[in-house]
């Protein structure tokens, strides 16, 4: 079953997003960062069209292509950037 948890210590925050098939997404941040739930629906999501919708990305077993991984940074860091701007 996914869900959407975090933990904090003094030094991070981590952010936890499992979907149903397994796929679990990890973030990192500072402390004080507020819940990012939507964000990594956003990666979930960027990652789904990246990879599982390419027709040309390898199997689970492979590692991405660098095409497919800087599609992904691309899309991650303007997912992070929209949910900064709304924090601002």
């Amino acid at each position: 079953m996914g869900g959407y948890y975090s933990f904090r210590t003094n030094n991070y925050k981590t952010h936890v997003h499992s979907t149903p098939t397994g796929l679990l997404f990890l973030l990192t941040t500072e402390p004080g960062v507020g819940n990012l739930q939507d964000v990594m629906r956003k990666l979930q999501l960027s990652f789904v069209d990246v990879t599982a919708k390419n027709p040309a990305a390898g199997g689970p077993d492979e590692l991405p292509s660098e095409v497919s991984c800087a599609a992904l940074t691309k899309s991650v860091a303007a997912a992070i950037e929209a949910a900064s701007a709304e924090t601002r």
